[in-house]
């Protein structure tokens, strides 16, 4: 059953995701969002997020990183067949512990990242540009998480103060301009 393929005790689990070499929990996965994609072409949107983050990168082989990178040009081209644009966030862009020899596959540089943070194995956002990827800055210091009315990390009073600090264009994590925009 496909459920299992993508269950956390499931055989398709390998830690925070679904392996991305599994083709039932691929097949399961590529479904799903396509189904997203029907309905969102039909409400005329523009643009639509696959997000491809969160997908445990430092547990993934390098034949599973390559087949990640394979899905979100796959769903890429779907999205861009029912007439939208597609984004996703940078986590998983050219993620450099899976480099072990070069990548295999490349992204599809019409993927518009949505550049939330930099970190010790992500693609900064120059890189990013220069690869020829457009840029919407989703800088995480203005992230607030609904109910935490602190002044730290993901607080109110934080993210309020970073908005008014930081620049629309400045993106988090290697200086790149966003050209696309912010959100």
């Amino acid at each position: 059953d496909v459920f299992s393929q993508v269950n956390p005790k499931g055989p398709g689990n390998i830690g925070q995701s679904f392996d991305t070499t599994n083709t039932a929990a691929v097949a399961f996965a590529k479904g799903l969002v396509n189904n997203y994609i029907s309905y969102f072409a039909k409400k005329k949107c523009e643009y639509f997020n696959i997000a491809g983050d969160e997908c445990g990168f430092d547990s993934m082989t390098a034949q599973q990183y390559d087949a990640y990178i394979g899905l979100m040009n796959e769903l890429n081209t779907s999205i861009k067949k029912a007439g939208m644009t597609t984004m996703m966030f940078n986590d998983g862009v050219y993620y450099k512990k899976n480099n072990v020899n070069g990548y295999t596959r490349q992204f599809d540089t019409d993927i518009v990242i949505c550049y939330w943070t930099g970190g010790t194995n992500y693609s900064t956002s120059t890189e990013l540009a220069a690869l020829g990827f457009k840029l919407i800055n989703t800088n995480v210091h203005w992230y607030y998480v609904a109910g935490n009315d602190g002044g730290g990390m993901f607080g109110y009073d934080y993210a309020k103060s970073s908005m008014q600090t930081i620049k629309c264009t400045e993106c988090d994590g290697g200086g790149a301009t966003a050209d696309t925009g912010c959100m």
